[in-house]
């Protein structure tokens, strides 16, 4: 008995604490369900009030408290969904911090903060620059750059003029070649348009020529120079002078220097050399004498020059005996002077004909002495046999070779040389760069070579007459020149 009553009392026992446990159970479903409920039940009541006006309850925008202050109220005017949040509005400080799209205000991302909008990698075109903005050591740089560069500016504009006064000491008034040197230059001052020219006699005397030079230089009444010197070598001091003084100079028609030979600038500081020096046009001589001879077995050549005991005249010889002598059909039968006239050359010629029976071409070192030496030929009975080479391309020139009579005549360009000079020594006056190298051949121009052969007449024009009284120019002593 006593067992059986100690089972029923456990098992009593477990069934109350069983359904206790069941009871238990019960009562929280129960509250979890109520308290699901009553938050649903909240959430779908602000999000059908929360478009209605600030003035409702607080709790019909989302509060579950008592109406709010009056900062809250200030605050909370707008439902959150109206300006685009899901719940209240933020704090200030969610506010900046919030993460709605970027795009919302004009950003791919979020909003920048100030540290990452200065770093902002949006392309430097935006702001005018090809690349992203200098850090502040490349803009000191380029600052630094720009400053050095307006001070060179500045100190060339120190020696700059704004008119430029050129004075052109010619060879002689008067003188072919030298006049339609000045004529160069004139245009040259025309078409700059802040130039003027001075004309100063040479008087085709050497001596006169550098005083009047040398006078120039120390007048202060001009910014810029140009000579076609009558002695090369003497006017070096002036020269000198003229580029000690600051002024730009330059040199026609032959290099202004003791070495005749030389094919580049003598003196430091000179502005400009432009001409065909005196080897550069016994060359041309001879390489017309050489395209004259090219139907011939053999060649029988006389040259007859102005004074062939001046150097002018001896260079320009060796530079026409150099280009020849190569060639073994060529022989060189005399050299005779013509004194730069027509008359004189008539006389020399004649003497050479008489001379030399197989003779085949005549070579005269200036138009002008050539018009003799066709008058010898002619009256010899040999015309058509004996060829004529002349000197210049001038007038004289151009009309005889183009009409047939006469084969080749050497290019000079008087005008050409004055224009290129009036151009540099304007551009050098006013701090500019003059554009040409220092040393020009004026032959590198022509449109028509070396020399003016009948074939290519049509392609070129004279720019000087060729008439007596040519440039009567020397390197020391004695005369010579483009026509005597």
């Amino acid at each position: 008995m006593t067992g059986d009553t100690g089972h029923r009392k456990r098992a009593a026992l477990l069934l109350a604490l069983a359904a206790f446990v069941i009871a238990l159970a019960l009562v929280a479903a129960a509250c979890g369900t109520s308290a699901g409920d009553a938050g649903s039940e909240r959430g779908q009541n602000g999000a059908e009030q929360g478009a209605h006006a600030s003035e409702q309850p607080a709790e019909a925008v989302g509060f579950d408290e008592a109406d709010p202050t009056e900062e809250e109220f200030e605050q909370s005017e707008e439902p959150a969904e109206a300006v685009g949040f899901d719940e209240a509005d933020p704090t200030e400080e969610e506010f900046e911090q919030s993460e709605e799209p970027a795009e919302a205000v004009g950003f791919d991302e979020a909003d920048p903060t100030e540290e990452e909008f200065e770093q902002s990698e949006e392309p430097a075109e935006a702001v005018g620059f090809d690349e992203a903005d200098p850090t502040e050591e490349e803009f000191e740089q380029s600052a630094d750059s720009e400053v050095a560069v307006l001070e060179t500016e500045l100190a060339a504009g120190e020696t700059a003029v704004s008119e430029v006064r050129i004075a052109y000491l010619s060879c002689g008034v008067g003188d072919a070649y030298c006049d339609a040197t000045q004529k160069g230059i004139e245009e040259s001052a025309g078409n700059a348009a802040n130039a003027t020219v001075t004309v100063i006699d040479g008087m085709s005397d050497a001596g006169a020529q550098v005083a009047r030079l040398r006078a120039a230089v120390d007048s202060g009444a001009f910014d810029a120079l140009i000579v076609t010197p009558l002695d090369a070598s003497a006017v070096v001091p002036a020269v000198e002078a003229a580029v000690a003084a600051g002024l730009p100079i330059a040199c026609t028609f032959i290099p202004c220097g003791a070495d005749l030979l030389a094919l580049e600038l003598q003196i430091a500081g000179q502005t400009l050399y432009v001409g065909s020096s005196p080897v550069v046009n016994g060359a041309a001589l001879g390489g017309a004498a050489l395209d004259a001879c090219f139907d011939r077995s053999s060649c029988n050549v006389a040259f007859i020059g102005d004074g062939l005991d001046t150097p002018f005249e001896a260079v320009r010889l060796q530079g026409f005996e150099e280009t020849t002598l190569d060639f073994r059909e060529v022989t060189i039968v005399a050299t005779e002077e013509g004194g730069g006239t027509s008359d004189g050359a008539f006389a020399a010629a004649a003497a050479i004909l008489d001379a030399n029976p197989e003779l085949d071409i005549i070579v005269a070192t200036s138009d002008e002495m050539a018009l003799g030496a066709e008058r010898a030929i002619e009256e010899s009975g040999r015309a058509g046999d004996v060829l004529l080479v002349g000197n210049g391309a001038s007038e004289i020139g151009y009309e005889a070779v183009a009409a047939g009579r006469w084969y080749a005549s050497a290019v000079y360009l008087p005008f050409t040389e004055g224009s290129i000079a009036g151009d540099a020594v304007i551009l050098a006056a006013t701090g500019e760069d003059i554009g040409w190298p220092e040393y020009v051949e004026s032959l590198d121009t022509s449109d028509v070579g070396e020399y003016l052969i009948a074939e290519f007449a049509e392609d070129f024009t004279p720019e000087w007459s060729g008439a007596v009284g040519g440039a009567g120019v020397s390197a020391g002593d004695g005369t010579a020149g483009a026509d005597g």
